[in-house]
């Protein structure tokens, strides 16, 4: 179902198209945003604000009058300049040697913030700012498959655990273990329902 939704800012009213959802993954309804434009008045006529342009040899401002997006900003933002401060974005670009680090830090915001099926990432990005701070994201269906394949390689992964160990636990030994779908019959706050070898078992999280 798509409604029209009018948000109001000073004296100016936004108009967004909002679309609802069932996601399949999550068990839950979901919704999905678009600007439109501004309006005078709630529920009147709207229309996107017009750009004024400067060109300046090969340099080219657009001034627009009003924003022209409304974002998610706090989350991906705050998990992009963590991994920075840590290490954790050095970490990951030399264990995969990738060219381009953006889609794999864009698809950890992703899971970290929505924990939804990968083929949501390209619509989740619209919204989010995640879209400027990784703009070199390639994140359609084909292009995350290429990727897990190659973050799927034994090599890549026991190089990756190699430098993370290195650089958090440097005097530990232990044993590490993905917990990911390890099932658990346990009342717990750390468990939840989910798939696990095709089956919806209760899941330590």
């Amino acid at each position: 179902m798509t409604t029209i939704r009018y948000i109001k800012r000073y004296n100016k009213w936004y108009a967004y198209e909002v679309s609802q959802y069932w996601d399949k993954e999550l068990k839950k309804p979901r919704q999905h945003s678009k600007y439109l434009g501004i309006s005078n008045e709630k529920g009147g006529n709207y229309s996107k604000p017009s750009k004024k342009t400067i060109t300046f040899e090969k340099i080219i401002i657009a001034k627009p009058s009003v924003e022209n997006a409304i974002v998610d900003y706090g989350d991906s933002y705050a998990i992009n300049e963590t991994s920075k401060n840590i290490g954790l974005n050095k970490i990951i670009e030399d264990s995969f040697c990738l060219n381009n680090l953006d889609s794999i830090i864009a698809l950890i915001c992703f899971q970290i913030t929505e924990g939804s099926a990968m083929y949501n990432c390209e619509n989740w990005i619209e919204g989010n700012i995640a879209k400027n701070l990784f703009p070199r994201a390639k994140l359609s269906s084909q292009d995350i498959s290429r990727l897990i394949k190659i973050l799927g390689e034994q090599n890549l992964q026991i190089k990756f655990f190699k430098n993370y160990i290195a650089k958090f636990f440097p005097k530990e030994r232990g044993v590490l273990i993905d917990s990911t779908t390890l099932p658990s019959a346990i009342n717990s706050s750390i468990n939840a329902f989910g798939y696990a070898n095709g089956d919806i078992e209760q899941n330590v999280t």
